[in-house]
Formats: structure tokens, sequence, C-alpha cells
């Protein structure tokens, strides 16, 4: 394990699996420009069709440092990790490089970071390339990038979203992911609208609650679980963004990393590296889920002020109001155990899929495929002679709901329900139903 003490003595770097861990002193760029921070990357603005090469050329002028040890035999590029989830036509026989893939456009990216959709030009896939600028990186960020690759490389469940490899040249190392072409649940929800409750727990909740437990069989925990991490693909969500992961059986996590709105009060009291006491674990994911679900549902996350300040104060001190929402009382109850002050007082994630909401959910959705089924039976109707089995009666679907215009983040309108949806629209999905299935009746032959 990479030493966290200033006065441990260095140690030469291993490898882990396929990938490199190095001590913290390797980072730093030396004695002249420790402290120093770098100047700033001029932004890259890419356009659909835009060449890898162009935004190489706004990145000739990073340092040269690299995740490996350096010497005669590093060459540029060179790989960090292939996974052996990568598909076969995305495997080169050579290290990747930037101009192996055509950038399409910009879907996201942070303070050090930036994702593009792209395609691999040789075998047309999709993905997804998280580009980290080197100049712009601190030793803490370094290890952050390595700790990430480490991860998330070693990881493969059907609700993680899969790295394919990595690799790095002199001005930029990339993250060869998995393209979601549906995006993250909030933008998601913004272009839907409102959530129903067998859908949020289907497809949402159930999905994060399996990634989540296979994470902390592992001993990892994420660290920032909230709707913007959670990529759609294929009707269910995907956990995505594994910068700020942790495996707590080899570093015991003390900053304060996150965000904000979803941090347990544990994170927030982590303010002293020296004292042993102030560590958390993986409750603290437990509590980003019952934040998470709560700002789904009641479209605010629980504790949030236009203060950081207060925000943090009303987190470690202030208990959760639920009673007089509109959400059912077993999801109350699933939101409060997660939202308990104290670590030790919250369910393990194996027990949040023992709950009874849970359970509540999986009977409805068996009994609305049975009624569906039976609906469907009553309705359609054999071919007559001669007449085409293309004309035989099926249901029209239900409208779309009306299309929400996306808020920077889900708490812009106290009113907005993000659950079930209301009593009106519920009546008239219904009349639409009845109302199309009568005209399709009208038009049968007698």
């Amino acid at each position: 394990m990479t030493p966290t003490s200033p006065g441990m003595p260095e140690i030469a770097p291993r490898a882990i699996g396929q990938f490199i861990e190095v001590p913290r002193d390797f980072f730093c760029r030396g004695p002249d420009e420790r402290g120093k921070r770098p100047r700033d990357v001029q932004e890259v603005k890419t356009g659909i069709g835009t060449s890898a090469d162009e935004l190489q050329a706004h990145l000739a002028f990073a340092r040269r440092w690299t995740l490996l040890p350096t010497g005669p035999s590093v060459r540029w590029p060179h790989n960090l990790l292939v996974s052996s989830c990568c598909p076969k036509g995305l495997r080169n026989s050579v290290a990747w490089s930037l101009s192996d893939f055509r950038l399409q456009r910009k879907i996201g990216g942070g303070q050090n970071s930036t994702v593009y959709q792209a395609v691999h030009c040789s075998s047309k896939t999709a993905v997804a390339l998280k580009v980290y600028t080197k100049c712009t990186l601190t030793a803490v960020t370094r290890r952050q990038v390595q700790r990430e690759i480490e991860i998330q490389g070693r990881l493969h469940h059907d609700h993680i979203a899969k790295l394919y490899g990595a690799f790095e040249d002199e001005q930029s190392l990339v993250l060869i992911l998995e393209f979601a072409a549906r995006g993250d649940l909030l933008r998601h929800i913004s272009r839907s609208g409102p959530l129903t409750g067998a859908w949020l727990v289907d497809s949402v909740l159930r999905p994060t609650l399996l990634a989540l437990e296979y994470l902390h069989q592992q001993g990892i925990v994420f660290r920032d679980l909230k709707p913007e991490n959670l990529l759609v693909v294929s009707g269910a969500v995907k956990l995505a963004d594994f910068g700020t992961a942790i495996d707590v059986r080899l570093e015991r996590p003390l900053s304060r990393l996150g965000t904000l709105n979803y941090m347990a009060p544990e994170v927030l009291r982590c303010t002293d590296r020296e004292c042993p006491d102030l560590t958390y674990g993986v409750s603290a994911d437990v509590w980003a889920l019952g934040a998470m679900l709560y700002e789904l549902l009641l479209g605010r996350t629980p504790f949030h002020h236009s203060d950081v300040l207060v925000t943090v104060q009303r987190i470690v001190e202030r208990e959760v109001e639920m009673a007089g929402s509109s959400v059912s009382a077993a999801a109350q109850d699933f939101i409060l155990q997660c939202l308990r002050k104290e670590p030790h007082q919250r369910p393990s994630i194996t027990d949040l899929l023992r709950h009874p909401w849970m359970e509540a959910a999986e009977d409805d959705q068996v009994g609305a495929c049975s009624s569906s089924s039976a609906v469907q039976s009553s309705v359609a109707l054999p071919s007559a002679s001669g007449m085409p089995a293309a004309h035989e009666v099926t249901l029209p679907e239900a409208p779309d709901r009306n299309r929400r215009k996306r808020a920077s983040k889900l708490q812009a309108s106290p009113s907005l329900r993000l659950g079930r949806p209301s009593r009106a629209l519920q009546a008239a999905n219904q009349h639409e139903q009845d109302f199309g299935r009568t005209r399709s009746m009208e038009h049968l032959p007698a």
C-alpha cells in the first residue's frame, strides 16, 4: 500500500494486476516545482465529427509524467489496462491512442476531466472517453485517477458500467468506458417526467442495491452516489464514475470526498487525518442512497440550503422530516433507516434488499404482469379468414407525459414530485387507453 505518512520510507513500485502502484512521492514534479499550480489548459471546444488529433493539439504543451515508472523502456502511447470485458473488436495489436477514436460530442466532465462520446474507428464501437489533462492534475488527483482504474478495472457486474481499458500519452490519460446512449438518471428524469413507484424500485433502486452489495462485499466504498452517477442502460441503471471510490481493505478513508448534499455526517467530521477514530466505511453509501431516494421522491435533497455551512449543520444535527408527504409508509421507513445519524444504526445493503418496500414492489409487479396478460388475452382476437394477421387488435400505448425543462438540480421547484403520478394523470391515462380500445374494437369486422 502506498505510504500515507511523509516519515515512512520510500518503497519501490510494485504491480497490482495490470496496473502499477507507486509511492506518493513518485507523482511529485520536483523540489523546484512543488506547490506550483500549472497554467490553465485552453478549453477544448469540439463539435460533431471532430478528430481526436485536434484535441491532441490543444494539449501539446503539457508536462511529461506517467503513472508507470519512467525510464528508457517507456514509450508513448502505452496501455495502462486492458480489461477482460473489452470487446474483441476494440482491442488493438498495439497501444491505443486518441487517433484511434473519433470524438462526436462532449457529454460531461469535471474539474480535471472531460467525457466525450466517441466511436472506435476500426470496429465502429460506440464508447465514452474520459480524458484527463495531465498538466491539471496534482499529486492527490493523480492518485485518485490511479485508484479509479485499479478499482473499476477489476469489477464485473451487470449493474456497473464497464471500463474497457485505459491508456496514456505525453499529454493526457484516457479511460475507455461503456457508452450509455440515454445518459444519466438526472437527465432521464428531466426529459421523461416523474417516475412511477414501480419503475423507481425495479429499474433504479434494486439495480443500485445489487451494485452496492457487490462493491461492499469487496470492501469498496463508492463515496459519490447521486443521480448523475447512475447511467440508464436498457431500461435499468448502472453505477458509473469511480473517481472517488476506495478499497477500505487497502486504505483508510479519511478525505471528505463526494457531493455535499449526499455526504454522511461521519464523512463531514473527517478533519484530522492523524486521529484514528475519524474514519468511515460502507455505511456512508447507505446514507447517500437515502438522500438520493428522498430527492427522487420529493424533488429536493433532505438537507439542502443555499448556505453551505447551514447544509453541513443540518446534515450533522437535524433529523429528517417526511410526515405529511405523499410518499408511502414503507418508502418513508426505508429512507429514514438509511438516514440515521449513527453509522452502526443504519442497515446493510443486504438488509435493505429484504425491506418490506422492496418486497411489496415485487408483489405489485407480479400482479401487474398477471392482469396485463389477462387483458391482452381477452382483447386480442384470432384473425378472420382472409384477414391479415397485422390487423389483429393491439392496445394503444399510454400517451407520453409532458416533458419538463431540465434544472441544474432537482431542487428547482418544491412542487416537483418525482414519484407516483397524480390521480388526475392516472385518470387521464386510463381514459385514453379505454377510448383507444373502443375505437379499435369498432373497426373489427362483424
